[in-house]
């Protein structure tokens, strides 16, 4: 182990070129495309939840919630092999 400061080893890393820094700009292109990445999955979230309501909502599926516990046989009648 060595006794000199932290701040000095890193400073020697630095010129032996054992430790390349990077600029600020990528950290902040990092950050961004983070960002990005949680919009755009929102986004896909929000078309994937409206497709779906309207599409329960255009073949009438969305109205048998309502009807009671009796309602899942219909909700699996397109999957036969649910039904048995």
């Amino acid at each position: 182990m060595s006794t000199e400061p932290i701040d000095q080893q890193v400073m020697n890393k630095i010129k032996d070129q054992h430790l390349v820094m990077r600029p600020r700009r990528s950290f902040v292109l990092h950050r961004w495309y983070i960002g990005a990445l949680f919009v755009l999955f929102g986004l896909v979230i929000v078309f994937v939840t409206s497709f779906t309501l309207y599409t329960l909502h255009r073949t009438g599926v969305l109205y048998l919630l309502t009807l009671g516990s009796g309602v899942f046989k219909y909700l699996l009648h397109p999957f036969s092999w649910f039904t048995g």
